[in-house]
């Protein structure tokens, strides 16, 4: 899947450049937020087209989690992808519990990304 739009939320400035690198390298139109009230500010936008966030699990503020119910609020179905330095048993039932469709876990190569990022895409598209 090329061409869609990415939300990346992440409280780092060093992962949002890599994670627009690399996903605009795979096709992707990216935009990028510092924390959950601009990535809830973003979404809360009619103007702004979004096919997937993929959001920290921890940052200062919001959490991922918070960040991502929020999201749903004004975006009810919009897939979510968690991204954590924890263990993947942990962050497999946070996601559960936030609604995100995937997650993944720090760090991760680029071929990761790409596999979850069209797995994420894929689901969002099978449930609107």
């Amino acid at each position: 899947m090329q061409n869609r739009s990415i939300l990346v939320v992440d409280d780092e400035e060093m992962i949002r450049k890599f994670l627009s690198v690399a996903l605009t390298k795979l096709g992707h139109v990216v935009l990028t937020a510092e924390d959950g009230e601009a990535a809830v500010a973003l979404c809360s936008r009619s103007d702004e087209t979004i096919d997937l966030a993929l959001v920290d699990l921890v940052m200062p503020g919001l959490s991922g989690p918070e960040t991502i119910v929020r999201m749903h609020q004004h975006r009810p179905g919009l897939p979510a992808i968690l991204s954590s330095g924890g263990t993947e048993g942990d962050i497999a039932r946070i996601c559960k519990e936030s609604g995100a469709v995937g997650y993944l876990v720090k760090p991760y190569r680029v071929n990761q990304l790409a596999e979850v990022v069209e797995t994420a895409l894929k689901k969002g598209k099978a449930s609107q």
